[in-house]
């Protein structure tokens, strides 16, 4: 492991859990993008198809109900509210079977025996937007308008997303500016990212799943 680019990360800039996510905390457009695929005890679903109620397997805590869903569509204004676009993932590049777009300020949980040995922890939360240019993840700007589902729970959890992508999903009610998961920075993300890439280079021939 190229553990030697650990100075890259100060013992200030280590991140412990329960660390707040920003100083502004999550935006209302944390959620999915339709056609991202939920695992529910109902099967793999798209996330616009998840009711009230249902159970969604989490990372860490077996099959959860939701109890609430908010819709945002957005359309002409698309381009205004990301004017950088969306994060588009293809399929192998955080363990997903299907290419799937993410919003930019939405957390993924990324997991690395470089992130335990540098900080402490092998699972962190990263804000998408850190993503860009890691394992293929690149900005596209769609060209319909979206609609964005977020799927909250009575706890924080972790979903899985088109296989094996983890996302966040936030409470349904409480300090939603404060997470239990251990959260990076944009550029902390980035600095750990960059260790990743370097210990295993990527290529598209390394995707096990068709985009």
């Amino acid at each position: 492991m190229f553990i030697e680019k650990s100075s890259a990360f100060t013992d200030a800039e280590k991140i412990v859990l329960g660390a707040v996510f920003a100083e502004k905390g999550l935006r209302t457009t944390r959620g999915m993008i339709a056609g991202t695929m939920v695992e529910t005890s109902q099967g793999w679903l798209p996330v616009e198809r998840v009711q009230m109620g249902m159970s969604v397997y989490t990372y860490d805590g077996g099959k959860k109900p939701v109890v609430a869903i908010e819709r945002q569509t957005l359309g002409a204004e698309l381009g205004t509210v990301y004017p950088d676009g969306l994060l588009l993932v293809p399929g192998g590049a955080l363990d997903n079977c299907n290419a799937f777009y993410l919003l930019p300020e939405q957390h993924v949980m990324i997991e690395s025996d470089i992130a335990a040995d540098v900080l402490g922890a092998p699972a962190h939360l990263v804000p998408a937007a850190a993503l860009e240019g890691f394992r293929g993840i690149q900005r596209v700007m769609p060209v319909d308008q979206i609609e964005i589902i977020t799927l909250l729970f009575d706890e924080e959890e972790v979903v899985f997303a088109n296989t094996g992508a983890l996302i966040h999903c936030p409470k349904v009610a409480g300090d939603a500016e404060r997470s239990d998961f251990a959260a990076l920075t944009e550029d902390q993300a980035r600095a750990l990212l960059e260790l990743m890439a370097m210990d295993a280079p990527w290529s598209d021939a390394e995707m096990p799943c068709a985009t």
